[in-house]
């Protein structure tokens, strides 16, 4: 059996070994910062799962504040594109990542034979202990009777100040409704989404992708994501109207969460804005699908619809005393061959949305010529709508 603390910065994948990575001994953090580090460990490859050893304690003034978890191996079938291969990648090919945490308690067995593994140690003290240097012992219990490993955790006599910085992650509610199967927003679903949004803000995020429309972000032309739109939208003899009354909720289980910014979607498709996003409204006494991939982003029917829509939406910000919490997106990673389309929709979009900021992302245009060019419009034929 061979045990070792490391950094939580390596990559324990299951054809490594522990004597392949640096011992981590000792560390420092601050009162109220949150740290984390490995335990990895492998064996004999005949030790048997009957006799694998079990973290049966931990031994530490910190031990209230220490959580453990597992880290689980999950399949990668396709890692990265080959033309973005280069050798600051640590695995280019398909395989075992190591990924998942699942929590675990003491007690539980916590080896399988013959392939690396590792727990996850997260410390968080919350401020409650005071600057000094703390043992922290864990304990196992193994056919060799129980063996012992520890590191040296010092608080600093500080605090990680607030900060004013707006730090986002794209939280795809349709992939919370799909893995989940749950209603479009029955009350299951929010509960998820309150989960996911306190969880991330556990970890720093205070911004979060608000699917006023759907986003289609990362799909080929045609291809259409799971419609989770917060706004209603109605169309008679050509006007429209919108009820916003989802979004408010979406507000209230965010804030709750600890986010304190709305990234509200892309009002056009992705890697060159050619394209509407999927637009659902109750049109003719049905819910259907009014704007989408058949639809240019800059026909006058969907500019049209822009200049009733966002000024509504607007206003229902404005009214809600959150505008000012609010950002917006034109297209993501737009390229250098439609610089003079995306700046035309961001003129005719930018005088609509209350002086708020424009942010999209950006990539190197040698990498989105290449790569994106075969995105710009969709085939002529198009899917159902998922």
């Amino acid at each position: 059996m061979v045990y070792k603390i490391v950094s939580s910065l390596d990559k324990c994948f299951p054809d490594r070994k522990a004597a392949d990575f640096k011992e981590l001994k000792s560390f420092s953090m601050l009162k109220n910062e949150r740290y984390s580090f490995q335990i990895c460990y492998d064996s004999d490859p005949w030790l048997s799962l009957a006799s694998s050893p079990t973290v049966i304690g931990i031994e530490s003034p910190l031990s209230d504040s220490i959580k453990l978890y597992k880290v689980r191996n999950v399949p990668c079938d396709h890692p990265l594109r080959d033309n973005l291969a280069d050798d600051q990648f640590e695995r280019t090919t398909p395989g075992l990542f190591p990924d998942v945490l699942e929590p675990m308690s003491p007690g539980e067995r916590i080896l399988k034979s013959n392939i690396l593994n590792a727990v996850w140690v997260e410390v968080e003290p919350e401020g409650k202990f005071p600057a000094g240097t703390y043992p922290i012992t864990f304990t196992l219990e193994s056919p060799d009777g129980i063996l012992r490993i520890g590191v040296e955790c010092e608080i600093i006599d500080a605090n990680l100040p607030d900060t004013d910085f707006i730090f986002t992650q794209w939280f795809h509610v349709d992939c919370l409704r799909d893995y989940y199967l749950t209603g479009d927003y029955d009350r299951r679903l929010w509960k998820i989404i309150g989960d996911f949004a306190e969880n991330a803000a556990r970890y720093g995020q205070n911004m979060i992708l608000t699917p006023v429309l759907s986003p289609e972000l990362d799909t080929y032309p045609s291809i259409y994501r799971t419609n989770v739109q917060l706004a209603k939208i109605t169309c008679e003899n050509g006007r429209y109207s919108f009820d916003f009354s989802r979004l408010r909720k979406w507000i209230r289980v965010c804030e709750k969460a600890g986010m304190k910014y709305f990234e509200i979607n892309h009002l056009f498709s992705q890697w060159g804005a050619a394209k509407c996003p999927q637009v659902w409204a109750v049109k003719d006494g049905k819910y259907q699908r009014i704007f989408g991939w058949e639809n240019d982003a800059d026909s006058d029917e969907y500019i049209a619809f822009l200049r009733e829509f966002l000024p509504a939406l607007v206003s229902f910000l404005k009214a809600e005393n959150r505008l000012e919490k609010c950002f917006f997106h034109i297209s993501d990673e737009p390229f250098k061959d439609v610089i003079e389309h995306y700046g035309k929709l961001a003129s005719i979009v930018k005088p609509l949305l209350g002086g708020r900021p424009i942010m999209d992302a950006l990539r190197t245009t040698t990498i989105l010529s290449r790569e994106c060019a075969t995105f710009r419009y969709p085939p002529t034929t198009t899917s159902s709508p998922s």
